[in-house]
Order: C-alpha cells, then sequence, then structure tokens
C-alpha cells in the first residue's frame, strides 16, 4: 500500500541529467522551475521505490515536432509528443504515467526522442516535477491534490480547474463562511492556491491562534496570481493534525494543492494517497514489457523456480528478498483518469499469490511421493511374486532317487 504521493520536483537532486538541459521557470510552475533540452538523446534518470511514476511538465504553444520517452527499468519505451492546436503554453500537462508497478526499487529513463527543426533556440516541452506512490519512508514532501477525498468542503464548495492550476483541477468558496478542513500525519504542511486583490481568509492549526492571509489586500490595480503561498506551518510535531481555512468576505478564494512533510515514522496510510489525474490532452500509457501481467508472470515464473531450486544463467532470485521487499505486493490505489473525485481499491492479489503458490509446490512435492510410494509398491510386489513361484517351483519338481 502507498505511503503518500511522493512529489520530487525537476531542479532535485534526486533527479539526474545528461546532455544538454537548460533551466527554466515561472511562477506557474512547481517551485518555478523547469528544465528543457533541445539536444536529441539527452536524459535524465531517476530512481525510486513505488508502485507508480507520473511526470508532469509544460507545453510551449504551437511547437509540435519534440517528443520524450520514456522507459521504466529497461522496458518498452513510451513517447509522448505536443498535440497540434496547441495555441497557448499548458502547464502541469502530464506527459507520462507508468500505470501500476510491482512494489520495488524502480529506474525511470526521460529521453529527449525529437526536438524542434530551430533545436537551437526552441524548447518546447519543459520537465516540471514528477510524482510517485511511495511504498518506503524517505520522501520529503508529499503532495495532496484539492480533490483529495480526505479534504472537508463546508458547505460543498465550487470544483473549478485550468491549465493553470496543479491537475488541472481547484475549489472555489460559494461564499464568506466557507470552511476547509483537512486533517494529516506529518510535521508539516503548506496549503497553496491562486488569489487575487481582494482574497481573504483565516487559518488555523491545531485551534491555534487565526492567521491571516490577505496578500494584495494593498496593491493599487487588480491582481491575480495562481501558485500562491497560503500558509506555512513551518517544523511542527511529528503527529497527527487539523488545518483549517474559513474565508472571511465573499469574494472567492481558489484551493489547489497541499504540501505535507510526512512523519519520521510513516505508516501506511499516514497520509492520503492522490490518484493520477489526466490533463487536458491524452496521457501515454505504457504496454509491453511493464503492464502488471507481464511484469507478473516475470516474477512468478522466478519464484517458481527459486522454489524448486532450478536457477537459470539470467536469474538470480531470492526468496527472503521477495518477501521483504514486497515482489508480491500489488498496491491498492488505482488510477481513474476519467474520474477525479474517485479512489478505487485494488484487489489483494499479494496476498493470495504467495498461498496458492505454495499450494501449487507442496501439490507437485505430494505427487512425486506419491508417485515414488507407487514405484516402490510395484516393485515390492513383483518380488513377492517371484518369491512365490520360486518356492512353487520347488514344491513340485520330481524328487530324484538313487
Amino acid at each position: 500500500m502507498s505511503l503518500g504521493l511522493a512529489v520530487v520536483d525537476d531542479a532535485d537532486s534526486a533527479v539526474v541529467y545528461s546532455g544538454a538541459w537548460p533551466t527554466f521557470g515561472s511562477g506557474e510552475e512547481f517551485q518555478a522551475t523547469t528544465h528543457c533540452s533541445t539536444e536529441v538523446g539527452s536524459t535524465a534518470t531517476f530512481e525510486f521505490t513505488g508502485t507508480q511514476v507520473n511526470v508532469y511538465g509544460t507545453m510551449a504553444a504551437n511547437t509540435t515536432a519534440a517528443s520524450l520517452s520514456f522507459a521504466v527499468d529497461g522496458g518498452t519505451s513510451v513517447s509522448f509528443a505536443e498535440p497540434s492546436g496547441t495555441t497557448s503554453d499548458v502547464h502541469h500537462q502530464l506527459f507520462y504515467s507508468s500505470g501500476t508497478l510491482f512494489n520495488s526499487k524502480h529506474t525511470l529513463l526521460i529521453t529527449q526522442a525529437a526536438v524542434a527543426p530551430s533545436s537551437n533556440t526552441n524548447c518546447s516541452l519543459y520537465l516540471d516535477f514528477l510524482t510517485y506512490n511511495a511504498t518506503t519512508t524517505g520522501a520529503e514532501t508529499y503532495f495532496v491534490d484539492d480533490r483529495d477525498p480526505g479534504i472537508q468542503y463546508s458547505p460543498a464548495w465550487v470544483q473549478m480547474g485550468s491549465e493553470q492550476d496543479f491537475m488541472h483541477t481547484s475549489q472555489m468558496t460559494p461564499g464568506a463562511g466557507a470552511t476547509m478542513t483537512f486533517q494529516f500525519n506529518g510535521q508539516g504542511i503548506a496549503l497553496y492556491g491562486a488569489a487575487d486583490e481582494q482574497t481573504s481568509a483565516t487559518i488555523t492549526l491545531d485551534g491555534g491562534p487565526p492567521t491571516s492571509y490577505a496578500p494584495f489586500a494593498s496593491s493599487p490595480s487588480a491582481v491575480f496570481e495562481v501558485n500562491q503561498k497560503y500558509f506555512d506551518s513551518g517544523q511542527i510535531s511529528d503527529g497527527s493534525h487539523t488545518l483549517q481555512l474559513t474565508a472571511v468576505s465573499g469574494v472567492s478564494i481558489w484551493l489547489d494543492y497541499f504540501l505535507v512533510i510526512p512523519g519520521l515514522d510513516a505508516v501506511e496510510g499516514s497520509t492520503t494517497t492522490t490518484t493520477t489525474l489526466q490533463g487536458t490532452t491524452a496521457i501515454a500509457t505504457p504496454t509491453g514489457s511493464h503492464s502488471t501481467l507481464s511484469q507478473f508472470s516475470s516474477h512468478l515464473s522466478a519464484a517458481s523456480s527459486a522454489a524448486q531450486g532450478v536457477v537459470g544463467p539470467n536469474t538470480s532470485f531470492n526468496t527472503k528478498t521477495a518477501v521483504s521487499s514486497g515482489i508480491f505486493d500489488i498496491p491498492t490505489t488505482s488510477t481513474s483518469p476519467s474520474s477525479a473525485n474517485s479512489h478505487a481499491g485494488g484487489l489483494p492479489v499479494g496476498a493470495i499469490v504467495g498461498p496458492v503458490l505454495g499450494v501449487i509446490i507442496l501439490g507437485a512435492i505430494g505427487f512425486a511421493i506419491w508417485l515414488l510410494l507407487m514405484r516402490r509398491r510395484r516393485q515390492e510386489r513383483a518380488l513377492s511374486v517371484y518369491s512365490e513361484n520360486f518356492y512353487i517351483v520347488r514344491l513340485t519338481s520330481p524328487c530324484s532317487i538313487s
């Protein structure tokens, strides 16, 4: 099971770049940074432990020649190219989603597969951030979208969304006095959204003193900015906390996402997991060697070989490692591009595969023992028949009298 949806910025040291990757960035983008390459063959590599990885970025307007390719663990690569007819920049676009992976350590390879003809000056596809369903502790930040079912809106807020919003979704207050409440486990939280010159809200943490938010109250002219930090708790005690926001006036407040610093001893379910949401264009979904079925077949084959003591030239399998790393643990989080609010639970296949495999192996051993016993019984029966015949022959043989 995923501990949370970890988020990694393109400028994070965990993303290793090779080739030409100039840096860019704007206020709409995560941490205001992006990377973009104009050199075919340039790569970016990211290692993670989890059950799914997604890559988001910015598409520049009116550029359709560039493409990126994505591959997990050396499997089949999947390409993403900007659709034709993109007349304006699109932010937070989903470039790639791996689909469900087995719970283990993985390596994502991103390659600049093609560039625009005037590639010396024009960038087209900008890497912004990655998310992955983390299954081990160590992730620095978890991402929680405004549509997460763990967030309570009272009364119901208005669901909004644009290309400037993360995951292309946001929530708008219906009027003064509207509240948002979010319970989380961790040691820090930050809240982001859009704001204008009349935005006014109060925010409390664990029922403490309220913090006022009115970023552009003194601004002489109309201002509207996205990706604004409404609140940052800083370092707080590790544990369960409650964040609440209240709209002061009837002027709309637009909430977009939270960043949660997980606790030191994060446990499964401590932070709500957000599913991948589809952007304005089709997502790239890999097929081939990294589909769930093919991965399951390869792992099951290796497990069967190891259980029978058969190690092939390309087989490296340790049953203790398989159990401890959760090689048969299929995550329960389900990705649903068509629904921003659904979080479907998956069948606990990992809990079924182990017992079934054990029954098959025990059955095979039992069958072999049965065959051995039957063979030994036939041999004993044949020996008994031979002994009886020999005895009869000796009794019926004529005696010679001298």
